[in-house]
């Protein structure tokens, strides 16, 4: 059996240091050339053919021995050989290593992890483990990208232990392309005080039980994709408050459990792409007032109430790409003073006079669509294609509807207001939206309805205060001739007598 020993030392050169590979037996190991103490042991079919072997003459154990001052590892492995195992010694005390990346397939065996005490970063691609590894190490950072671990033979459910103990772990992050079953495993991060981050991809969470995260009051920022998840019933109640961002894409969420996002009271972003939401309301978001983005594509959103918004008003970027949107109420965004970004791209606009407020309102307000907005209009045909805020409304809509207005005080037009052509919101003549240079306070309350003075108005009021001018005139003449009346026929009575 063939056994491969790698040196790795770490030489002085005038400029730089570079890390030198010696090999005890026929070496087929090739450096990348990174300098300083970062080192890349890469094998690979090129280095076996300079070296005259094959990849069936490679032995079932590989040794990496390091010495020197090495502190970044990057082993990769890209032969087709079989149930490598491979192990990780350290022959010099002067070995700091603080970040090691594995690159299988390949069996790590159970003595490759030996004392670590400055390891911060951990990262495992296609790994297998023979048994539960023991980390000795203070690891901050671990990205698992699909390690298995063999705990008996038949075993298909992860087993989070792995991790447990690990009092210094920050951010962990797995991805498997298969989905694995986390019931099993409900207090699997007990203990772990300092978890901040975690991504996990096709982990199935259909399952799992509030507790799995139970005790992680750390936890800032979760990302949980391609889980099957229906609701968030495993994000215990006790945890929602500190965290801050959380995506939650490609699972199967919608409308219909109105209490999945309560009590996530500080999120700032939330990311919803790929899931099954068909309707938005104000009840989905009406504990979230200091959400700054949110992110629906992918869904098939047919209508938005026209409240939605209104408990979030501090909310700087929507973005409901790829949905089934027709149309949208003028009101649907007034409470939403800090907007820069509505993002409508790929929806079935149907860009008649109900929707072309949308087309003045990013012309007026700064808001903006992405820089190649597909948001195009499907009907009616004259419009077919078109984006729609490029649609000319005056010209399509000044024949057949009246003319309402958005305040906005960059706009010294309509006295003070924008005036946008078609037909008025089904709640007011005009909505107030505050500008975002002028916003300085947020309320959670429908906007204030400002009700302008239309031209046919005018001329109806001056009509009415024009006769009422004249009848107070013609009713002064009237009293005017009546008191004259009076003292002529007082003074003929003074003469008789």
């Amino acid at each position: 059996m063939l056994k491969l020993i790698i040196f790795v030392i770490l030489v002085s050169v005038p400029i730089s240091y570079a890390c030198v590979l010696e090999c005890t037996d026929s070496c087929y190991v090739k450096n990348e050339g990174d300098f300083g103490s970062n080192c890349n042991l890469i094998i690979d079919e090129s280095a076996l053919i300079s070296a005259g072997l094959s990849d069936t003459e490679v032995s079932s154990i590989l040794e990496i021995s390091l010495s020197g001052v090495v502190t970044k590892l990057n082993f990769v492995l890209l032969i087709a050989t079989e149930d490598i195992s491979v192990t990780l010694v350290v022959a010099d005390e002067n070995v700091a290593v603080d970040t090691i990346q594995l690159n299988g397939p390949f069996i790590v065996a159970d003595e490759f992890f030996r004392e670590f005490p400055n390891l911060e970063n951990l990262a495992l691609t296609e790994v297998i483990f023979s048994d539960f590894p023991i980390f000795r190490f203070n690891s901050k950072m671990v990205t698992l990208e699909c390690v298995d671990i063999e705990v008996s033979s038949g075993a298909t459910d992860i087993s989070w232990s792995f991790i447990a103990g690990l009092d210094s772990l920050t951010y962990v992050k797995f991805i498997c392309e298969a989905q694995v079953n986390a019931e099993n495993s409900p207090s699997a991060f007990v203990g772990l005080d300092s978890l901040t981050k975690i991504e996990f991809d096709k982990v199935d969470f259909s399952v799992a039980l509030p507790s799995v995260f139970e005790t992680i009051i750390t936890l800032v920022e979760v990302s949980i994709t391609n889980a099957g998840i229906l609701n968030l019933e495993f994000i215990a109640p006790e945890i929602r408050d500190g965290i801050l961002e959380l995506d939650l894409t490609s699972n199967s969420i919608n409308e219909e459990r109105t209490d999945n996002f309560n009590g996530f009271v500080n999120l700032t972003r939330l990311i919803l792409v790929d899931n099954r939401f068909t309707k938005l309301e104000r009840v989905l978001f009406q504990e979230m007032q200091r959400l700054d983005t949110l992110d629906l594509s992918d869904n098939q959103i047919r209508s938005i109430l026209t409240d939605t918004f209104y408990a979030i008003p501090t909310i700087m970027s929507v973005k409901i790409v790829n949905s089934l949107i027709t149309t949208l109420d003028i009101s649907i965004l007034a409470p939403l003073v800090n907007l820069t970004l509505f993002a409508l791209d790929e929806n079935p606009l149907r860009c008649d006079c109900d929707t072309f407020w949308v087309a003045r309102f990013y012309e007026n307000f700064g808001i903006s669509f992405e820089s190649d907005s597909n948001a195009n209009c499907v009907t009616p045909g004259g419009q077919l294609n078109n984006k729609i805020y490029l649609v000319d409304t005056y010209e399509s809509c000044n024949q057949n509807y009246s003319c309402y207005c958005v305040s906005s005080s960059s706009n010294l037009g309509c006295g003070g207001y924008e005036c946008l052509l078609g037909l008025p919101p089904t709640n007011a003549t005009t909505i107030s939206v505050v500008t975002n240079t002028t916003a300085t306070t947020a309320t959670t309350e429908p906007p204030e309805v400002n009700m302008p003075i239309t031209e046919q108005e005018l001329i109806i009021i001056f009509g009415l205060l024009g006769f009422l001018c004249l009848v107070i005139l013609v009713l002064i003449v009237v009293l005017s001739i009546s008191v004259c009346c009076c003292c002529c026929l007082g003074g003929d009575d003074a003469k008789i007598i």
